[in-house]
């Protein structure tokens, strides 16, 4: 065909089929690189907000009143369109539409050849949908089977929050499809409680926010469990009262873990290290001061001795201390 010596306009265009207007618009000069039958237009489709590549959108390349021809992206989000404009002075369009909600679109051109019959768009990004802008507060108040945390909501994004929370698992990036809390709707920040976790175990968190367009979530942050043991302390040997027979000792429960302790006491005998295997006292149950007194036992022999408390998880036993009774 004749080369046309004028400066050509090509107005390339790219708009979400639902949103009726156009989004996003370039207009280039051409040159006189000249004018052809057939002219191919390919890019790549690409989510701006992830950066991952956009599947199954559909592009159409129109004149303003009929499409000429359409295409759909890979799975890679390449695509090819084909376009043969009578006169390229004309206005093209690349109408882009999609099932997910876009709010809006954005074209980079790389370059944009006519001499080689080709333009290519090198990168076509797209915001991706209008979800909401979560942060993830950090984690606090962890103890054996809680801990606290939850999340700020800095935008709305395209509709009202309907849902918000925190999610969590042993596996990176929990989702909602995992344990999560549901802590109210709108913008801000709120508080989340998690309940219900493993003792001993990392687990992974992330704030999430619920509008009509879909799901945002936080950074994630990590944290693990308590033990879940309680925290005890055996009385000095130097307090003890001690005879030939017996010593009255005790100890201090200072935490739970989490459960409540059912059983507490002092364990003892002549090797290191006893347990409550061997012979030990029952003092009853709960936190706080104990005593415990151990009778029958020997005159002028060094005795080792342990405070111990159990729970649900276990038993924990305090610093040892040796006491040697008095003798006769």
């Amino acid at each position: 065909m004749k080369k046309n010596k004028r400066s050509n306009y090509f107005i390339l265009s790219l708009c979400a089929w639902y949103s009726l207007f156009t989004l996003c618009s370039c207009i280039k000069s051409l040159e006189d690189e000249g004018i052809y039958t057939s002219t191919i237009c390919s890019g790549t489709i690409i989510n701006n907000q992830n950066g991952n590549p956009v599947e199954g959108m559909r592009l159409s390349m129109t004149n303003g009143t009929a499409i000429l021809s359409t295409t759909v992206s890979g799975g890679d989000g390449s695509f090819s369109v084909e376009v043969a404009p009578a006169d390229l002075n004309h206005g093209y369009y690349l109408q882009a539409e999609a099932d997910s909600l876009y709010g809006s679109t954005r074209v980079d051109l790389s370059r944009m050849q006519l001499g080689s019959q080709f333009f290519n768009l090198g990168v076509v990004q797209v915001e991706g949908p209008k979800v909401p802008t979560v942060e993830t507060l950090p984690i606090d108040a962890i103890a054996a089977n809680t801990a606290a945390s939850g999340g700020n909501i800095t935008s709305m994004g395209g509709s009202a929050v309907v849902r918000r929370g925190v999610c969590w698992s042993t596996l990176q990036l929990p989702t909602i499809a995992d344990p999560h809390t549901t802590d109210g709707r709108g913008q801000g920040e709120y508080s989340s409680q998690m309940t219900g976790l493993s003792v001993n175990t990392v687990y992974y968190v992330r704030a999430y926010a619920t509008n009509a367009s879909g799901t945002a979530y936080g950074e994630q942050r990590t944290f693990a469990t308590g033990s879940g043991l309680p925290t005890i302390r055996t009385a000095a040997g130097t307090t003890a009262i001690v005879t030939a027979t017996t010593i009255t000792i005790g100890g201090s429960i200072d935490a739970d873990g989490g459960f409540a302790v059912t059983a507490r006491g002092v364990c003892y005998g002549t090797q290191p290290a006893p347990t409550i295997a061997g012979t030990h006292t029952t003092d009853g149950s709960g936190t706080g001061l104990f005593v415990s007194q151990i009778t029958g036992l020997q005159s002028g022999i060094t005795y080792y001795v342990r405070a111990y408390a159990t729970n649900a998880v276990g038993t924990v036993y305090g610093e040892e201390v040796t006491i040697t009774t008095s003798e006769k």
